[in-house]
C-alpha cells in the first residue's frame, strides 16, 4: 500500500468515526451534504479522497466545534498536501496575519510566542 492510499485510508476511518461518534448513517450524511451515500462509503473505506467542496456542508452535518473542528481541518489537511482549508483563503486574503505570523516565525522560540498568545486568547489551548 503506498503512502497515498494509506493517507485515504486514515481520512477516511476518521471521518466515519465521526460520522458513527454523531449518530448518522451514511444515507443521512448524504442528505445533509448533498454527496451520494455511495460516494461517503468509498471515502469512508480509503477508496476516494474527500472532496474539497464538501468540507464545510460535512461540519455542518456533524455539528463539530472546537477542537473537534479543528482535528477535522487538520486531517483532511493529510490528504491535501497540507492545505488547510479552514485558513488558507483567510491568509491568502489577510496581509496583517502573514505578517503576524512571519513576525512570530522569526522570534528566538516561536513555540513559547505562539503559547503566549494562546494564554491570552484564554479558551483556545495548544494543539
Amino acid at each position: 500500500m503506498n503512502s497515498d492510499n494509506e493517507t485515504r485510508k486514515s481520512v477516511g476511518e476518521y471521518l466515519k468515526r465521526i460520522r458513527l461518534e454523531n449518530g448518522l448513517s451514511v444515507r443521512k450524511l448524504g442528505k445533509e451534504t448533498g454527496m451520494a451515500p455511495a460516494y461517503i462509503s468509498r471515502i469512508e473505506s480509503g477508496q476516494y479522497l474527500f472532496p474539497a467542496q464538501y468540507t464545510h456542508a460535512f461540519v455542518k452535518a456533524m455539528g463539530l466545534t472546537g477542537r473537534e473542528l479543528h482535528e477535522m481541518y487538520d486531517v483532511l489537511a493529510l490528504s491535501r498536501d497540507n492545505r488547510y482549508e479552514d485558513i488558507d483563503e483567510y491568509l491568502t486574503g489577510n496581509d496583517r496575519a502573514r505578517n503576524c505570523i512571519r513576525q512570530i516565525m522569526a522570534q528566538k522560540d516561536p513555540d513559547k510566542v505562539w503559547d503566549q498568545i494562546l494564554q491570552l486568547m484564554n479558551g483556545c489551548d495548544r494543539k
